[in-house]
């Protein structure tokens, strides 16, 4: 059970409540309300916030002010375990400036020590209103000799008896722990059982995912050697066609016409375009008319016109160009028309 411990100065509106929980002295607000005091008002606040109950067991008038000691007992209403030390360390209430306030921490002291309790004559009075003079109930104030009532003594079969209900008491009392201890370590085992199977599914997903990597890197390196050479061999080939024409039209540069060479350029142009739509790459040629646009179109040369409608049109197309993967590799060198107006216009 959660506990705490409370000095009240009622006179001074002015609280401090010990937390356990918190490792600390708190001061809650103090709202008054009609009909209470201001210690009241501060007890009520920090009853509201933390669910707790206080009861007073001391008060005390040191001069203009009252002071409690009042300890803070659980929701079942049990008192907690009351310790001095808890009072060693009081903030001081500077807004007192008494001298009295000297006293406060060895007699809150030892109202927890001793749990004297003192009795205010008017019980029913509020705590501002009770009267200065105080009547003291001490714990260890000598009490009136009762006459003490013969001891009777019990059979020996209830003893035995007693005894014997006590230990089936005890026994069944360890069965149950024994029962819920079996039921723990069971849920732990069920517990260990799925981490095992959940690391083992880990375990194997990971060496699948190595051996799928290993695969497909193994597959991507074969497919790029594969087509590294075939490519090495068509431009192989483009170099060689291109070096036996050079050294026909060197040799027998007498013999071989016109059209011998341009079948020859021709021959090594195809085989060359061939290369670039084997790797995907595609060849377009606009007409002329088509509006010149960037990056499909790269300008080579300006053409005047006195029509204003072939004005950024392509007047003629210089070279192809070539598209991968719907991605312009190479524009289109092509010569656009530009308006300048008509001869006679100024």
């Amino acid at each position: 059970m959660r506990t705490a411990y409370a000095v009240a100065f009622s006179g001074g509106r002015f609280l401090m409540v010990y937390n356990e929980r918190r490792g600390g002295w708190e001061m809650p607000g103090g709202h008054v309300e009609e009909g209470e005091t201001s210690a009241q008002a501060a007890a009520r606040e920090f009853e509201e916030e933390s669910g707790y109950r206080i009861e007073v067991l001391e008060v005390r008038d040191i001069g203009s002010c009252d002071v409690c000691a009042a300890v803070i007992t659980g929701r079942t209403g049990n008192p907690c375990e009351m310790r001095s030390e808890l009072f060693s360390e009081l903030p001081s209430p500077l807004s007192f400036g008494r001298e009295e306030y000297e006293d406060t921490v060895p007699w809150a002291r030892s109202v927890v020590e001793s749990k004297t309790v003192i009795t205010a004559l008017n019980d029913g009075a509020p705590m501002e209103e009770a009267p200065e003079e105080l009547v003291v109930e001490d714990a260890e104030q000598k009490e009136e000799p009762q006459a003490e009532e013969p001891e009777t003594e019990a059979p020996a079969e209830d003893a035995e008896q007693n005894k014997e209900i006590q230990e089936v008491c005890d026994i069944d009392g360890i069965k149950k722990d024994v029962e819920a201890l079996d039921g723990k370590i069971d849920a732990l085992a069920d517990d260990i059982r799925n981490l095992g199977s959940i690391l083992s599914d880990r375990m194997m997903s990971r060496d699948v995912l190595a051996q799928f990597d290993k695969t497909m890197k193994g597959e991507l390196s074969d497919v790029k050697s594969s087509s590294v050479r075939s490519l090495l061999v068509k431009i192989a080939n483009v170099r060689e066609n291109a070096a036996s024409l050079a050294d026909k039209m060197r040799s027998e540069k007498e013999t071989v016409t016109a059209d011998d060479a341009i079948d020859a350029i021709e021959n090594i142009g195809d085989m060359l375009e061939e290369i670039l739509l084997i790797n995907g790459a595609v060849r377009f040629r606009d007409e002329v008319g088509t509006p010149y646009e960037y990056p499909t179109h790269n300008k080579a040369k300006l053409v005047d016109t006195d029509d204003p409608a072939l004005n950024k049109t392509i007047a003629e197309a210089v070279s192809s160009g070539y598209v991968l993967n719907d991605k312009i590799l190479l524009p289109e060198k092509v010569n656009v028309y530009r308006y300048v107006g008509k001869s006679g216009e100024e």
